[in-house]
């Protein structure tokens, strides 16, 4: 299913493809090391060579294209990050956005303001992805409260969050080393907000009253594994606000795992298929202006796939939805 984005290794390449210098920036020093063991994982004596034989084990040949699935996904999100930094292109946002069917939108907090950006594209784009953030939050009291957000991209919306001076600290934590330092020499004249390097799979190492994750769930390698993090770092009777696309089956088993043993407590489940569509209908046009003027020919049409542009795989017969797909909001409290 194309909205899974199944891995092949002609996908893999291709992306490689044009951008030597980026991605073997990427795989250097410990991280290489890093990226092997994190391929051959879990890879048998009898698969030692990588051909894995297609009648022995099945399991095994799917999750090894996860893996590279994974690996295709965390370059290309280091090579957009890095773009975008280099290029101060003001892009302090990754999801596709949020808006309702009557068009009003959130009050902005304080902070958006930074963030937002003056050219009228960038802010449209922004503006639509910063929404879907304030439509997560809407009834959670944020005063005095400590906030984290776990894969949190070009952090704009912590930015947002923290300028507005609403929670007591802001804490970003992604597995992009390059955005973790950008992000923090961005947003220095911040004293509550800071940004961490950090794996969906490792304990946080802190606790939050609201932990929060947007549209970066379908790149973990078990989501299962980041919930029991994040239960782990939540204060009882704190919140996740959670948003990503999915099967229907694998909303399901994430309220069943939320839900198990009484980790926590769902309290909204909502699909916001149609929210999403409109905001990237809204932004089309936007997104393939600032694609076409100010990013590199070759890599175009991936970033079109990415920001799910009319045409684009991503995108595909929207008629439907995305034909089986849709896209997740929970809030769950952990008791």
């Amino acid at each position: 299913h194309h909205m899974r984005h199944h891995a092949s290794l002609s996908s893999h390449y291709s992306l490689c493809t044009g951008h030597f210098e980026v991605f073997f920036e990427r795989l250097k020093g410990v991280e290489f090391v890093e990226v092997v063991a994190y391929l051959l994982a879990g890879i048998t004596p009898r698969n030692s060579r990588l051909g894995l034989r297609r009648s022995e084990d099945a399991e095994l040949q799917r999750s090894f294209s996860e893996r590279l699935q994974h690996l295709k996904w965390s370059i290309w999100y280091s090579y957009f990050n890095d773009f975008a930094s280099r290029e101060n292109l003001g892009l302090h946002f990754m999801n596709w956005g949020y808006r309702r069917a009557d068009g009003v939108e959130y009050k902005l907090p304080s902070g958006a303001e930074r963030i937002l950006g003056s050219d009228p594209r960038i802010r449209l784009v922004n503006g639509a992805s910063l929404q879907l953030y304030l439509h997560l939050l809407e009834g959670i009291p944020l005063e005095g409260r400590d906030v984290a957000e776990m894969s949190s991209g070009r952090g704009g919306f912590m930015a947002c969050l923290a300028g507005s001076g609403l929670a007591r600290s802001c804490i970003g934590v992604d597995a992009c080393s390059g955005v973790v330092e950008s992000c923090n020499q961005l947003y220095a004249d911040l004293p509550n907000l800071s940004f961490r390097h950090g794996d969906a799979a490792a304990p946080l190492g802190f606790s939050a009253d609201v932990v929060v994750n947007v549209e970066a769930s379908h790149c973990y390698p078990s989501r299962e594994t980041f919930f029991h993090r994040v239960h782990e770092a939540l204060k009882p009777g704190g919140h996740f606000l959670f948003a990503d696309f999915m099967t229907e089956a694998d909303a399901e088993k994430c309220v069943a795992w939320l839900e198990a043993e009484g980790r926590f407590e769902v309290e909204i489940r909502e699909d916001i298929t149609p929210a999403v569509l409109r905001a990237m209908e809204n932004t089309n046009d936007a997104k393939l202006a600032v694609i076409k003027e100010r990013f590199p020919r070759v890599v175009r049409g991936l970033l079109e796939r990415f920001a799910a542009t009319e045409g684009s795989k991503s995108r595909g017969d929207t008629s439907d939805g995305w034909q089986g797909a849709i896209y997740l909001h929970l809030r769950a409290r952990r008791r």
